[in-house]
């Protein structure tokens, strides 16, 4: 099997770890931050460490994966079982930051097949840049959004 691969992007949001967390660790606020062209939904209770969360309809196809951290308000992950990978895993980390969070997310991921991978790699890199840069704004848009709303601490 070849090495995996990792993408990592930061994001600062005005907001309490706690809130980035309850929000990103939230299943249905998940198609709230997907490209309209790109639906995807999960379903699942992402509270404990092993629980099952499906992802139905993305750019990847289906993916059937488990919770394998958690550690409440900071670090959050999901690794594949079943789906279109030879490999998957998505880990969030909120760290406090001077008037907010730094939202770390990291993917590390291995492609089926090697040929495939191959000639995979760049399109499967600019689509998975253009979606979590999506993601992230959506995310920082709603949740900024609800800050100033009901107040900084809230």
């Amino acid at each position: 099997m070849s090495s995996p691969i990792r993408r990592q992007y930061q994001l600062f949001i005005e907001r309490p770890p706690e809130a980035v967390f309850a929000f990103v660790t939230e299943l249905s606020n998940h198609a709230r931050v997907c490209p309209d062209d790109q639906k995807e939904t999960a379903t699942g209770i992402a509270e404990q460490v092993g629980a099952l969360v499906l992802f139905r309809g993305g750019p990847w196809g289906d993916i059937t994966a488990t919770v394998s951290e958690r550690e409440e308000p900071r670090v959050f992950a999901i690794q594949q079982v079943e789906g279109p990978f030879a490999s998957w895993t998505h880990r969030y980390k909120c760290s406090t930051y001077p008037n907010g969070t730094l939202l770390n997310e990291q993917f590390e991921y291995t492609l089926k097949g090697l040929a495939i991978a191959k000639e995979r790699l760049p399109s499967t890199t600019k689509l998975w840049d253009d979606w979590v840069r999506y993601r992230q704004g959506e995310t920082k848009r709603i949740l900024e959004r609800i800050g100033r709303i009901k107040g900084p601490g809230a």
